[in-house]
């Protein structure tokens, strides 16, 4: 579980990359961009919103879907993974 400002620890980087590895089966790991096959975790959880709707201020959103992110070095493509999915945070609401 990351910490209260959403970082994670080297230890679950590295739990993170070995599911991926066992996970990613299919086609080729590298990057549609660059090319590369070296890819980062990054250091934090982000969080998509859900709009709704416009309103006044902009747009209203609801909660949120925590997602991992795996990072081509090269050239920053970035591919998300869903935090709850893979068992590292605990999946919301409904």
């Amino acid at each position: 579980m990351p910490d209260a400002g959403g970082k994670l620890s080297d230890r679950e980087k590295q739990e993170i990359q070995t599911k991926i590895q066992k996970l990613w089966i299919g086609g080729a790991k590298n990057c549609p961009i660059c090319g590369s096959n070296r890819w980062v975790i990054a250091d934090h959880l982000v969080e998509p919103n859900v709009a709704r709707g416009w309103g006044d201020s902009g747009f209203i959103t609801d909660p949120a879907y925590p997602m991992i992110m795996l990072v081509s070095e090269p050239c920053g493509y970035t591919i998300h993974f869903n935090a709850a999915t893979l068992g590292f945070v605990t999946r919301y609401g409904g």
